[in-house]
């Protein structure tokens, strides 16, 4: 009996860890981590020192047009060229290039397979 309330007590913990942990990987710490987060994503204030990753819409409309246009068969140049004649931004305000497109593809199609 006293064993049973032991695993159970066990079992409790095991879950209250799993949410402490999840709960970590949520938050983003106030300073440092190396620099902004990655497009598409922006860091909200939660108070007391911990920071949230959410979506930022206006970036998360530009990695849909680049994904759209490079499963289209465009060259990550003709996208980088689409995204400028179509007014888009870089998060800097400046012109699209391909090394950035690139990089937002790739990092996109790494984030799918998670």
């Amino acid at each position: 009996m006293q064993r049973e309330k032991i695993k159970r007590q066990i079992e409790k913990i095991r879950e209250l860890l799993q949410e402490i942990e999840e709960e970590i990987y949520r938050e983003v710490p106030e300073r440092g981590g190396g620099g902004p987060p990655q497009f598409g994503w922006s860091v909200q204030k939660a108070g007391r020192g911990k920071n949230t990753l959410v979506e930022n819409p206006r970036e998360q409309k530009i990695i849909a047009r680049i994904v759209e246009l490079r499963e289209a068969g465009n060259t990550f140049e003709e996208v980088a060229d689409v995204l400028n004649r179509e007014g888009h931004k870089t998060r800097q305000d400046g012109r699209w290039h391909i090394a950035g497109v690139q990089r937002i593809f790739v990092n996109q199609e790494k984030r799918a397979k998670e």
